[in-house]
């Protein structure tokens, strides 16, 4: 079967699922089997960080380009930049790149401890944790927040209360920034955030190795991304 079929027919029944109101035995059906989900386990990432996803650690145009957008993301939308927390951080490349312009206090965290195991201490803390066990030192406040294709993980009521929870860890004027490719379960997540956060701004990108475009589309090996900036409702802009 020709693989755009089979990308529609597993775009469809990924849609029936995420979209549809699910109640009862149903929804606790699909809270179960994501919670049960491979994706969820530290063993999984260390298998797949040194194997098949090795790429998620950094040197790709998808991933140097997003910590590109972050950073100037993060100094268009906060004042001053003091403390960036990246959940997710993978081999720490985002704080290389914050680093290149300011002084940032940077802490990565990561559920693979393989991933933790290829960053360079000397770009700040970093630490082996799932983001659901997560909490920052006593006091500790962050003036941004980074959680890149990491919500996508999670069934989409615990990654709206998950980003919920870190928003409390912002500093004042900080921000939340999420990243996550072009998928329903992805949009259902964005839009659990907008209503129970406020909005600032985002920037759709896609990498285009075939022909030039203006417009993103599905693809399964080159997907585009939404990078969204939040505040907790009433916060400062």
């Amino acid at each position: 079967m020709p693989s755009k079929i089979l990308n529609s027919l597993r775009s469809f029944m990924r849609a029936a699922v995420y979209k549809a109101p699910l109640r009862g035995p149903f929804r606790d059906l699909m809270l179960r089997l994501e919670q049960a989900a491979p994706s969820r386990k530290p063993e999984f990432w260390d298998q797949q960080l040194a194997g098949e996803f090795q790429s998620y650690l950094g040197g790709t145009i998808t991933v140097e380009g997003r910590n590109a957008l972050v950073a100037v993301m993060l100094r268009h939308y906060v004042k001053e930049v003091r403390a960036v927390l990246d959940v997710g951080c993978a081999s720490g490349s985002l704080a290389k790149v914050l680093k290149q312009s300011q002084d940032v206090d940077y802490t990565g965290v990561d559920i693979s401890e393989f991933a933790i195991s290829q960053t360079d201490p000397a770009d700040g803390d970093f630490f082996v944790s799932s983001l659901d066990d997560f909490s920052p030192k006593e006091g500790q406040k962050f003036s941004g927040i980074v959680v890149a294709e990491v919500l996508y993980y999670l069934d989409p009521a615990s990654a709206v209360e998950n980003a919920a929870r870190l928003c409390s860890y912002l500093d004042f004027g900080g921000v939340l920034v999420v990243s996550m490719k072009n998928d329903v379960k992805s949009e259902v997540i964005f839009r659990g955030l907008e209503d129970r956060l406020q909005w600032v701004g985002g920037i759709a990108f896609q990498e285009h190795p075939l022909r030039p475009r203006f417009r993103t589309y599905k693809s399964r090996e080159y997907p585009a991304y939404l990078l969204g900036i939040f505040r907790e409702n009433g916060a400062p802009s």
